[in-house]
């Protein structure tokens, strides 16, 4: 499957502040795996076309404009990055353009000649406005209308991000993304890095008819809130112009004299993208991909007499750590050695739906990370077109302080797992606050969506069909952070 979540904006500042879903973060980096393996014995064009739809070779990337840029005398917020940009001055890049599936590295840094404060802050801002065709299989994975609000004080150990979209809101709290603060020893310090990052962005399908814009604004406060310098960015769809881009540079970030090599290495999957994907699941998701009136009101008679199955289980969690399903109707908690929440819903009922959850550790070296989905139907299915229904898996260390090694799978009975260099996320605290914000009315057409692999229709021939999620971490020590099990169905009443 090609992967196709792709414009998060990692791009800029690392997917601790995009906040996507990590499915297709990881099916984005796995899927440079499994074009590796297929290329053994194939060229790019076969290996592509047995994963999925072809690249749109009209579609090129994401052209960023500046849109603003001041600061208080001198001072100043810049962007580096290793792509070739056609405008530029003292302030940084005013357009570039970011290619599809190619490496590239960014950074920022906040200039103040008349050195920083202790008592300032950083603010970063992003917001998703993308349109695209919602009907096809990509869709689900591209960002949420959504806004992110991410603060980090420049001598604290930690940042915050508040996320709201019209589904739910998620407030986080992880390690500084700043860099090392002399300023907090009492030294004067006249610059501040939010430390580099490399990313890729997957190439989208012709038939999503991306559109649209991503806005993304980076700022430095003092004490009063007074703005000393700031600076914002628009992203649109590159859909006709193209950017010449020195390949080595594309794969060799030169920052500030640092030579750092994006081949050949997965950058770190944030564990931000790996909570949302979880919590996110529980709930249903605004503006739904929608058919033709026609097909919908077919499907509605072909599916009328299903059910929707639910399953929560907690195997283990800390002792601060819960997550909470919440549907009007229909369910019931099994008597077991784990948590086990069981819903069967008939489709097209009047129903709601609430999630919460609270979820917090303190990452040390020696923590692990384990993640895994699987979309299941019938043995005929499942036989018929087995790519749609591999298990994908990644083990990994949960936090590190330098490159490592992490093991992905991408199909259960694998032999053996593809080791790849893996640069992991930060140790240190984290914390995850999710809600629904209340019940809401399910919409069981979007779960269908949802649930149909691909652009395949949703019918009796696929059932019974349902997609799992499993997300396990353990601290340092061994000891359960959270070790949890989600899926979502359809079945035959």
């Amino acid at each position: 499957m090609l992967a196709s979540r792709c414009l998060a904006l990692a791009s800029l500042v690392g997917n601790c502040l995009a906040l996507e879903d990590a499915e297709a973060l990881f099916q984005q980096r796995q899927a440079l795996s499994s074009r590796e393996v297929l290329s053994a014995n194939k060229d790019e064009d076969e290996a592509l076309s047995s994963w999925g739809p072809r690249p749109d070779n009209t579609l090129k990337g994401m052209r960023m404009t500046r849109v603003t840029s001041s600061g208080v005398g001198d001072n100043n917020v810049l962007l580096t990055t290793t792509m070739h940009c056609e405008e530029s001055d003292s302030r940084g890049p005013k357009k570039c353009v970011f290619p599809f599936y190619v490496p590239f590295a960014t950074y920022f840094k906040i200039k103040v000649p008349t050195f920083v404060s202790a008592t300032d802050y950083v603010v970063v801002k992003y917001s998703s406005l993308l349109s695209y065709n919602s009907s096809t299989w990509m869709g689900v994975y591209l960002p949420r209308n959504q806004t992110v609000t991410a603060t980090c004080q420049l001598c604290s150990s930690d940042c915050t991000y508040n996320l709201t979209n019209a589904d739910y809101s998620l407030h986080v709290t992880t390690p500084t993304i700043l860099g090392s603060l002399g300023v907090c020893d009492g030294k004067s310090q006249s610059m501040v890095f939010l430390k580099k990052q490399c990313a890729i962005l997957p190439r989208p399908t012709e038939e999503l008819g991306l559109g649209g814009s991503m806005t993304f604004a980076l700022a430095l406060l003092g004490a009063d809130d007074s703005v000393k310098a700031e600076s914002s960015y628009l992203l649109t769809p590159a859909k006709s112009e193209w950017t010449t881009v020195n390949a080595s540079a594309a794969s060799l970030a030169a920052v500030e004299g640092e030579t750092y090599s994006t081949e050949g290495e997965v950058q770190g999957v944030g564990m931000a993208d790996l909570m949302q994907l979880f919590l996110s699941g529980m709930t249903t998701r605004s503006g739904a991909r929608k058919r033709a009136a026609s097909s919908s009101e077919h499907a509605t008679g072909r599916l009328s007499a299903r059910v929707m199955v639910f399953n929560l289980t907690l195997r283990s969690a800390a002792a601060s750590n819960s997550v909470a399903l919440i549907f009007n109707s229909g369910c019931s908690v099994l008597n077991s050695v784990y948590y086990t929440l069981t819903c069967r819903i008939p489709v097209y009922s009047d129903a709601t739906v609430a999630s919460m959850a609270q979820i917090s550790f303190n990452a040390q070296p020696g923590a692990t990370l384990f993640w895994a989905q699987q979309l299941q139907s019938n043995a005929e299915t499942m036989e018929d077109l087995p790519m749609y229904f591999q298990k994908y898996s990644l083990e990994a260390p949960l936090c590190g302080t330098g490159r490592d090694t992490m093991k992905a799978k991408l199909w259960a009975s694998m032999p053996g797992a593809l080791k790849r260099p893996y640069t992991p996320p930060e140790c240190g605290s984290y914390s995850f606050s999710f809600t629904t914000n209340g019940a809401k009315p399910v919409d069981w057409d979007q779960y269908m969506e949802m649930l149909t692999p691909l652009a395949l229709a949703s019918n009796d021939e696929l059932l019974p069909l349902s997609k799992t999620t499993w997300l396990k971490m353990t601290d340092d020590t061994g000891a359960s952070i959270l070790d949890a099990e989600f899926s979502m169905g359809i079945e035959k009443m």
